[in-house]
């Protein structure tokens, strides 16, 4: 699956994909709400994302794991490689730490990022269209 709808990352894709989706144009007000910016969901929440970068490492756990985290980025897996993302913002653009991300979805190092059902992209795309 690939994540095109709503711009979310899916860790089901290959990470050259999930790379080239926080790639693409657009980093404004506007754009953090539309599909044009790449976002993170953590089962509490949607943050923007401004990096993907892939990773040499293939840790081989299954996608979404937790890897590692500090205060600007998490390490997570793929379908493919391992990525490490950051430069997470709120919708409104204000600047978040990963760690204070990662608390607020009672997530940690070695847990799981939720990959959104269909049900939630489509409400997603729906309220930040």
């Amino acid at each position: 699956r690939l994540p095109t709808v709503a711009g979310l990352l899916r860790w089901d894709s290959p990470a050259e994909f999930l790379c080239a989706l926080a790639r693409a144009p657009g980093r404004g007000a506007n754009e953090v709400r539309s599909g044009s910016v790449a976002k993170l969901w953590t089962g509490v929440g949607v943050f923007a994302v401004e990096r993907v970068m892939p990773l040499v490492s293939t840790s081989g756990d299954p996608p979404g794991t937790l890897l590692a985290s500090d205060d600007r980025s998490l390490r997570v897996a793929t379908a493919t490689h391992d990525v490490e993302i950051g430069g997470f913002r709120s919708l409104d653009g204000d600047p978040i730490e990963a760690a204070a991300l990662l608390r607020s979805a009672g997530l940690a190092a070695g847990g799981v990022l939720p990959l959104p059902t269909d049900a939630q992209i489509a409400r997603l795309a729906e309220v930040h269209a």
